[in-house]
Order: C-alpha cells, then structure tokens, then sequence
C-alpha cells in the first residue's frame, strides 16, 4: 500500500501526517479549466441548428497524469426531462465562461447553442449561454440523500471494481486493498484524511466495495465518437446496474468506479446521474484508471471533485472545510 503521507512527484494535495497536532488545510492546485471547444461547421448528417434546451446539468472534470502535461478539462453533461443526454461544449468567442457552468453544477438549467451532431449516442450543443431555469412542474428533482446538510457529516461511498469483457488479464491488487484505502484503521485511508483535513467534520464511514464486474459493452463501445473521450456516465450507468443487488446505496453521497486496467490517460470526478432502486439521483462520482486508484492523493483529489470543491483560477485554495468557507492563499 502507498502511504498517504509519501512524497509525490506532483502536489495534488499536500502530505498527510495523521499523527501530527497541527491541523492541515486541504490544498488544491487547480488550473482554470479549458473545455474543449467543438467546431462551429456542420456535424453528421445534419446541418448545424440553433436550439435551446433544458435539463440538469452534471459535470466532470478530467484529470490527466502530471507527467503527460495535458491541462485538466471540464466535462459538461445535460440530462434532458424526456431521457436524452446531451454534451454541452463553449462555443469559442462565446460570451459567457466555464465559471458559468461551475456556478450551476446539480443544477437545472437552460443552455442555447448549436445542435452539432451525435457523439457515441449522446447530442452534441456548442453553448453561446447557460442560465438558471425553474425546474417544470412535471420534471423530477435530482438530490441524492447525502447531498442534504451540505459538506458536512458522513459522506458514504460505494466503491465499484469493474472490468470490460475484452480486458486484459491483469494482476490485481489483494481484495483488502480497497476496504483499507477507503475506510482503514493504519492512519493512511482516504476515511482519516478528509477526517483530519475537515477538523473531524466529514467522513466516510459506511463506505462499502463491491465486485469485481465486467461490464456489459466492450472499452470502444463506450468511446465517445465525435471527441474520442470516454463515456463516462454511461459506465457509471452500467456499473450501479452491477452492483445493485450487492451494494447498499440508500443515503449514500457517492461512487468510486475502479478499473482494472487504464480506461484512459486520465482520472475523472464530479458528478452523474443514476438510477438506485428505481428513482434518478444525483451522486458524486470519480472514475480511477490503475494509476489513480494507487495513489491516495489522486483518489482524494478526486473525491474532492465529487465534493464540489471551490475553485480558483491558477491558485492554491486552502478550504476550512468545518466552517463552510474557504481562504485565498496569499
């Protein structure tokens, strides 16, 4: 096991010294987030459309290993009241920035832009504006139980090992490894950090792994068409429909999907929408490819992201996580 307070090559997050008597603030190194800004000409087979949409919104960041020198990305997602997902991408030039979009993360909104096509089965809209929209009085409001209270209190986590049918076979790690990264005892779980970071105020007790699964598309199949880039919330889909029967995820805040083998170049958080026992919810999400679910900083980064953690541009941001508030780094 790779011990939390290890020196890292790259300062996701700042080493964790369980036993120390100075309270840490957690620190995050976030750059401005670049969404990928998707051509303006036509897509497919249809002609460029103006359109405007409503839904709630999800998002995701992205997160590649330091050493590629790729820029984290934000991904944009908006579940639509008759069913249909839709990508949303900032129209280059456009107005309005991706602080917009972070403002009305588990929001529901409206966004109006340019119907571009098909992407791996989801539509496409390059964005010229988003705002707030009063939720229809026939449309369901999205919260998962562990959202209510705010960054406080138990934030259960259900951790799900899958695998694609065409995977290769790999070495995996002892089935103790996760249980002990989430919730262990030894002073190096992901439990002991938010708890010491948070001054006692958030933990994740009750969190439970389940699995391993295969899931039920090969990797290409979950390859977004027009951007190459991962399906994600389509394999969150999957993975919870996995795990249903062996999971418990009444009140619980968030899933971890661990794979086998790498899914991409990048570890993802945020948020997704699914469906537990048969009722759409909110839940806080990350996606860990084999070289994030063996750092407990990049795992911790990410449940960060599906903490909804604040961000500044091209800043380090010290969060008093117990007291609801944050402070700029002088």
């Amino acid at each position: 096991m790779v011990p939390l307070q290890e020196r890292l090559s790259f300062d996701w997050l700042p080493a964790l010294r369980p036993q120390s008597a100075v309270k840490l603030a957690l620190a995050f190194l976030l750059i401005v987030l670049t969404m990928v800004t998707a051509p303006t000409g036509n897509a497919g087979q249809r002609d460029e459309a103006r359109c405007i949409v409503s839904g709630h919104l999800a998002l995701v960041w992205s997160d590649a290993p330091p050493s590629s020198g790729i820029r984290p990305s934000l991904e944009a997602t908006l579940y639509t009241d008759d069913g249909r997902t839709i990508q949303l991408s900032k129209r280059a030039g456009s107005t309005f920035q991706e602080i917009d979009f972070l403002a009305l993360d588990r929001t529901y909104i409206r966004a109006t832009g340019s119907w571009q096509g098909i992407a791996g089965g989801s539509d496409l809209i390059v964005v010229d504006s988003v705002q707030p929209s009063r939720l229809p009085l026939a449309a369901k409001r999205l919260i998962g139980d562990g959202y209510r209270g705010g960054l406080r209190g138990s934030k259960r986590f259900v951790t799900i090992k899958v695998r694609y049918p065409d995977s290769p076979v790999v070495p995996l790690p002892d089935p103790e490894y996760f249980e002990s990264m989430l919730v262990g005892s030894k002073g190096t779980s992901l439990d002991e950090y938010w708890r010491e970071v948070s001054y006692g105020e958030i933990d994740l007790a009750g969190s439970e792994v389940v699995g391993w699964y295969t899931l039920p598309k090969r990797r290409s199949e979950y390859i977004l068409s027009d951007n190459q880039t991962l399906g994600v919330h389509a394999i969150a889909i999957d993975a919870v429909a996995l795990a249903d029967e062996d999971a418990d995820f009444e009140g619980v805040y968030g899933i971890n999907i661990v794979f086998d083998t790498d899914i991409s170049d990048s570890a993802r958080g945020g948020t997704v929408k699914v469906n537990v026992d048969g009722a759409d919810r909110y839940l806080g999400a990350t996606w860990l490819p084999p070289w994030a679910w063996r750092s407990h900083s990049v795992s911790a980064h990410e449940i960060g992201h599906a903490f909804q953690l604040p961000l500044r541009e091209g800043r380090t941001v010290a969060l008093r996580l117990d007291l609801g508030r944050d402070e700029q780094d002088a």
